[in-house]
């Protein structure tokens, strides 16, 4: 509905054209909202807090909102959905079939309907990113630089006071670390706070511009920390970015590139080490590593048995699986406990089924290869996202990133970037990289 002068205050006006041209903005600082929120001890929280702690109630907030900003900004959901490709367009339908079908088979329909709507949600988020993006590319080119700056900036802060949180509390207390600390569900997963500010990161350590020497001292300053606080997952991801930005982009190809990584790695592991964490096995990564390297079981947390689980019960119901939030209730490897199978594959083939499952990964591998496509040609910007994709979608081979709004959301949002981009009158342009064409 259109508004005519004096319907909408100049204040409300200005803030919406700066939601507008800054989302991205917002994006980055929520690490810093999300530690705001749950900066008390958990046996104090509200009722809200206990919903954000458990399901990143925050970002869903953001996610819709960005829809809102979208829509406000002309956004055409059904004109969006008629651009997809045939091919693309019958694998999105036969996934939406399945979320729709999936929880009349779940043990709890509740849970498994709310996880269909909650992706329904992230849909709408790339529909409403890729609006924004294609609407006024300078416009997105300079909020997306800003995410890149400004999430390894504000990600290192959360880290570090939540670090002082910890020294506040007292490294020999009590207090179990292992599973209740400021700002974050669970201790493991610092790792996914972390892993988008360092996938950024290590590309900017390719570069050779200004930026680099912040950036290798902000990558450093976030793998220590992650580190540190014992997460693993993200480490392995970039090592799978790092090789495939070796044979992709000829910048990871550089002896300076090597060096810089190599040496930001190894400066980032010892001060992880150097700096004092409680006296819990759950913190640090490289001695979680070293520990580890003798007993693959522990090595892998357990994850060796919830695969195992996930394929058996895959299955038990193939066609159109368990129903999503799930996993815990129907596995007894998880002791009722592990909400996902810690790998995104299996985690979508076991809620879904190999029907949705499956559709849904053709459409992730059709938006990765339709990345790919123009790799020769994609600025440092773009470039930088493909990277980032690759590192998300590796750690969500060994973790559960692809159960969490915040590290679905950037990784949808890092594969909708270069397309988005791509050259090309933003009128004529369509999602013909999909399937079908």
């Amino acid at each position: 509905m259109a508004s005519g002068p004096g319907l909408i205050p100049p204040e409300l006006a200005r803030t919406s054209q700066w939601l507008r041209d800054n989302w991205m903005l917002v994006f980055a600082a929520h690490p810093l909202l999300r530690l705001a929120l749950l900066a008390e001890p958990p046996g104090e929280m509200s009722v809200f807090q206990l919903a954000e702690r458990f399901l990143w109630v925050s970002f869903w907030i953001l996610e819709v909102g960005t829809f809102l900003v979208a829509n406000r900004s002309g956004l055409d959901v059904p004109r969006f959905l008629r651009e997809i490709a045939p091919g693309g367009k019958a694998l999105l339908l036969i996934w939406l079939a399945a979320l729709a079908i999936s929880p009349i088979f779940a043990a709890y329909p509740s849970q498994a309907i709310r996880n269909s709507l909650e992706w329904c949600v992230h849909g709408l988020f790339v529909a409403s990113a890729w609006h924004l993006f294609r609407r006024d590319k300078e416009k997105a080119r300079c909020a997306f630089g800003l995410f890149a700056d400004y999430l390894p900036r504000f990600t290192a802060l959360t880290g570090v006071l939540v670090l002082l949180s910890v020294y506040s509390i007292g490294l020999e207390s009590d207090y179990i670390f292992g599973y209740e600390i400021y700002g974050f569900a669970h201790i493991r997963h610092t790792g996914y706070i972390f892993a988008p500010a360092m996938a950024l990161g290590l590309y900017r350590m390719a570069g050779r511009n200004r930026q680099t020497r912040e950036a290798m001292l902000l990558f450093v300053l976030n793998a220590a920390l992650c580190l540190w606080f014992g997460s693993r997952g993200p480490f392995l991801a970039l090592i799978c970015a790092a090789i495939a930005g070796y044979i992709l982009f000829p910048e990871f190809r550089s002896p300076a590139f090597a060096l810089r990584f190599g040496l930001a790695s190894a400066m980032a592991a010892a001060l992880s080490i150097l700096v004092p964490s409680p006296q819990s096995g759950f913190f640090n990564a490289v001695l979680r590593f070293w520990h580890g390297s003798a007993d693959p079981q522990e090595f892998s947390s357990g994850r060796t048995e919830l695969w195992k689980d996930a394929m058996h019960f895959i299955w038990e119901r193939p066609f159109f699986g368990h129903g999503g939030s799930q996993f815990q209730h129907v596995s007894p490897a998880t002791n009722g406990m592990f909400r996902h199978p810690h790998d995104f594959p299996l985690q979508v083939l076991f809620d879904w089924g190999i029907v949705g499952g499956g559709a849904f990964l053709a459409l992730v591998a059709a938006l990765l290869w339709a990345c790919l496509k123009q790799r020769g040609t994609a600025p440092p910007q773009m470039r930088m996202s493909i990277i980032a994709a690759f590192c998300m979608l590796g750690f969500a081979l060994i973790d559960g990133i692809m159960f969490y709004p915040y590290t679905v959301a950037l990784t949808l949002l890092f594969l909708v970037y270069p397309l988005a981009m791509r050259s090309g009158n933003a009128g004529k342009d369509t999602l013909q990289a999909h399937p079908g064409t």
